[in-house]
């Protein structure tokens, strides 16, 4: 049979036509890739401080046996790149680390610098950031060993230096859980102001934790009051856009709703551009998460 000139170019035309209809489901994948990472560069590095509550405590229906898949649940889903996390116990540590198997973690438990009493961890997307060095440091006159000061009881902070594979941007992430005692806050957040300029000098630096206290207490203003090269920004305050109430801690929903106050925060050390913040409030009948509330911003250095 003869062929024309036309029917070649009309079985390209068809071939063509072929390939790229097989190739399109992998296109299509491949750019949404493509613009979930676009995206997430685009809003920066998603940051959460979060207070667990110690499973130690006797909490009942909020004990940790009904909280802890919830909790891994909830960071999952979130997503945050890097966690501050509070008033975690040994027990707690391995229950998350084997619900979010994709976060490395740093930190050492207070009390000897293992693993007795509470510990203050970093957990990490291992995917996005290298751990290039990490420490912790005790709040207290030794600042390097475990010890107590200012009547408080032992008191830490975890910190880590960490490279962002996406950028090549290097930060310091330090996270803390500040004593119950006034005396021992004010001199906590005096040390916590020293030991960042320290270890990060001018290098980007974010500060998560449980400071027990408001935004009119005396341990705030001295982490928020700028003096030459010294003070915190308070990101929430810097927030192009944010959700969810202003106040943090809520004892599993026993602090009347007037008198709850926000005690943890996310701080910089310089002025950073804050996309999202957002205090994620969940309730399952009278379940809570956690007795406080996590908190999470998307800041951009």
């Amino acid at each position: 049979m003869h062929r024309t000139k036309q029917f070649y170019i009309l079985q390209i035309i068809i071939m063509n036509k072929i390939i790229l209809y097989l190739l399109f489901p992998a296109m299509l994948w491949q750019g949404s890739e493509i613009y979930a990472q676009k995206r997430n560069t685009d809003l920066g590095i998603a940051v959460m401080s979060f207070n667990i509550r110690n499973s130690n405590a006797k909490d009942d229906l909020n004990s940790w046996e009904n909280r802890r898949n919830w909790v891994g649940d909830l960071i999952h889903f979130y997503q945050p790149d890097l966690i501050g996390l509070q008033e975690v116990l040994h027990l707690q540590l391995g229950d998350l680390l084997e619900r979010l198997p994709e976060y490395g973690y740093i930190g050492v438990a207070r009390n000897d610098g293992k693993t007795e009493g509470e510990y203050s961890p970093i957990f990490y997307n291992k995917k996005r950031f290298e751990l290039i060095k990490s420490a912790t440091f005790w709040l207290a006159e030794d600042t390097e060993k475990p010890n107590k000061s200012w009547g408080a009881t032992y008191r830490i902070v975890t910190w880590g230096q960490l490279k962002d594979k996406n950028t090549g941007d290097y930060f310091f992430l330090f996270n803390t859980h500040f004593d119950n005692r006034e005396k021992a806050r004010e001199e906590s957040a005096r040390l916590l102001l020293e030991k960042v300029g320290q270890i990060a000098g001018s290098q980007p630096a974010i500060i998560t934790g449980d400071f027990n206290s408001n935004s009119q207490s005396i341990p705030y203003q001295i982490l928020t009051e700028r003096k030459g090269k010294k003070g915190f920004w308070d990101t929430r305050l810097l927030a192009k856009s944010w959700y969810g109430p202003l106040w943090t801690f809520h004892s599993f929903g026993k602090v009347p709703v007037e008198s709850r106050e926000q005690i943890d925060y996310i701080f910089s050390n310089r002025k950073v551009t804050v996309e999202q913040y957002v205090s994620i409030s969940e309730q399952r009948g009278e379940v809570f998460p956690s007795d406080h509330l996590p908190i999470l911003v998307r800041i951009q250095f």
